[in-house]
């Protein structure tokens, strides 16, 4: 029984893991200060256009941070482009999120989510997403200064396979032999088995 159930996790492990090493998911996590200038741009229309620039941390190392948005200014949509540079090797992509006034009058905070789409070195040919939860300090006048803190997102595939996990604890505890425990006798009286 354990064996059959061991050969359907491997199996299903087996298919639901990508087997192309050159789609590589990455899971990206760091945190990164950056300013940015908003200025009326064409290609943004009738949006403001804001470019930022700064500095991270990650696991991956060191990194410089850019990116190009479109925005409505403070708060609202924010789409864009973006890059995280180690200097050897990058990747880049896109993101969509919000800008929201907080009660501190110049603070507003950002939520973004980022897909990478291209990438070089070590990052070539890699996918996958992450999340930005932060903030934008607009007090004291341009440039704004940006506060970002990434976490990654769960593949579908790690979540499949979590979910097949537990799956195959439940079937296995399902198929367990019941057992039962024999109280003793009372007063004459044959055992009670519960």
């Amino acid at each position: 029984m354990l064996k059959a159930t061991g050969i359907a996790v491997l199996a299903s492990i087996a298919v639901l893991t990508p087997t192309d090493a050159s789609a590589a998911t990455i899971g990206f996590s760091g945190t990164a200060s950056a300013t940015a200038s908003p200025a009326p741009s064409s290609s943004c229309a009738p949006l403001f256009q804001g470019i930022a620039t700064g500095s991270g941390t990650s696991a991956f190392g060191n990194f410089n941070y850019s990116h190009i948005a479109c925005t409505t200014g403070a708060t609202g949509p924010v789409t864009g482009t973006y890059s995280i540079d180690f200097g050897t090797d990058q990747f880049s992509g896109n993101f969509a999120g919000t800008s929201a006034a907080t009660t501190t009058l110049g603070l507003f905070d950002l939520v973004f989510t980022y897909n990478i789409l291209a990438g070089t070195g070590r990052f070539a040919g890699a996918s996958g997403s992450f999340n930005q939860v932060g903030f934008v300090d607009v007090r004291g006048g341009p440039p704004s200064r940006l506060t970002l803190n990434f976490s990654a997102v769960p593949e579908p595939s790690t979540w499949a396979m979590m979910l097949l996990g537990f799956g195959a604890i439940a079937f296995r505890l399902s198929r367990r032999p019941k057992r039962s425990l024999t109280v003793g006798s009372f007063g004459g009286r044959q055992p009670v088995t519960v």
